[in-house]
């Protein structure tokens, strides 16, 4: 065989033993990375570049639409990096990755949850003005009640800001409720309760601001939807103060109607006798005047227990009343004239005390005490 005939078969030679399996192999390979090509969006979109430093600048349409200082969750989920816009009061409900060891010492995730969010409560606590009161908001214990303080104390130093940050903290409320309550009766009606006693506090706490559309949220929302029917109640009564103090007249008289419709529904007298008392403490309470229509709607319903739905002219029949008539006993009866004098209504308790005296039989153990009520009431009239 001849020079040139043995270099050409060298060649060949060589040709072939690089389509030897091995380099067929990264062919397939290659092959199929190019058939399984990954699904890209349809939609349109933007490109974001990573800078040197790190740092990614959002396109100006996207920023347009977040909030200054606007927060995100990041994290990767398969083959993409997600952002998700969120709020700093939800920041403790996030599974947080831990970037950085400090030591070889673990710490449980509950431990760096508690001092996350003390780290957060001590910047945005002022210094000076109002001060939270956590221990008013909390006359019950609550599942998750550290992170629901946490939450509350946050809101609270929203709301004295000047001016203050309602419809977030409105967002904040909704957040709470959805996210703390277990769908428990008895611990969903305490958060919803706090929630009340929260906001009235503010209301106490900063007068010269205009609270009204927490105030409407808080009755249209939250209260309706407490199971509770005695947290329900306190919540009414609280709100109907609170609405009193803030000089929300006409929704202080729509609470105050709901309280009495709920008083009239019930069918013992310890129960209607608590009702009444909570309110009328509650009223007695707060130094501001009563409108006309308040005060008459009061003395309508309370005269209504000692002299029947019968009388047209003292009731206000509630539309959601399950009772046909409601008479208390006369020691009860003489309780309730007790807190109408209390309230400075002289004639109507005078009124109700002669109208209890005419209607109770000579030989109630209680009838002297009842004529000693009118002839006292007699003498203050003068």
């Amino acid at each position: 065989m001849s020079d040139k005939q043995s270099t050409l078969s060298g060649i060949i030679k060589e040709k072939q033993s690089d389509e030897s399996p091995k380099n067929q192999s990264f062919n397939e390979n290659e092959s199929s990375t190019i058939k399984e090509k990954r699904q890209l969006p349809q939609n349109p979109v933007e490109i974001l570049k990573l800078t040197k430093s790190g740092g990614i600048t959002l396109p100006k349409l996207i920023r347009s639409q977040l909030e200054e200082k606007q927060l995100f969750a990041f994290w990767k989920e398969d083959d993409r990096y997600i952002l998700m816009p969120v709020k700093e009061y939800e920041i403790p409900d996030l599974n947080l990755l831990e970037t950085k060891k400090k030591s070889n010492k673990v710490e449980d995730s509950d431990t760096k949850a508690k001092k996350t969010r003390k780290k957060r409560t001590a910047k945005q606590k002022p210094s000076t003005g109002p001060q939270p009161e956590l221990t008013k908001y909390f006359p019950f214990p609550l599942e998750n009640q550290e992170k629901i303080q946490n939450a509350v104390e946050a809101s609270f130093y929203k709301l004295i800001e000047i001016p203050p940050k309602i419809d977030e903290v409105i967002e904040r409320i909704k957040y709470i409720i959805i996210n703390y309550g277990i769908g428990k009766t008895t611990n969903d009606s305490r958060l919803k309760h706090t929630i009340v006693l929260f906001i009235d506090d503010i209301i106490s706490k900063v007068p010269e601001q205009d609270f009204t559309p927490i105030l409407e949220y808080l009755s249209s929302k939250i209260v309706p939807n407490i199971d509770s029917t005695f947290l329900r109640e306190q919540s009414l009564i609280t709100l109907c103060g609170t609405t009193l103090k803030a000089q929300l007249p006409e929704l202080a008289l729509s609470l105050l109607r709901q309280v009495f419709a709920g008083i009239d529904s019930y069918d013992q007298e310890f129960a209607i006798m608590q009702g009444i008392k909570s309110i009328m403490k509650k009223l007695q309470s707060i130094d501001v005047p009563l409108s006309e229509d308040f005060q008459l709607t009061v003395q309508k319903n309370l005269s209504k227990f000692i002299i029947g739905k019968s009388k047209e002219r003292f009731i206000e029949v509630s539309e959601s009343s399950n009772n046909e008539q409601i008479i208390l006993s006369t020691d009860n009866c003489l309780e309730i004239i007790e807190l109408m004098q209390n309230f400075q209504m002289i004639d109507a308790a005078m009124e109700a005390a002669q109208k209890l005296l005419e209607r109770i039989p000579p030989e109630d153990i209680h009838i002297e005490d009842v004529r000693a009520k009118v002839n006292s009431l007699r003498k203050h009239s003068r």
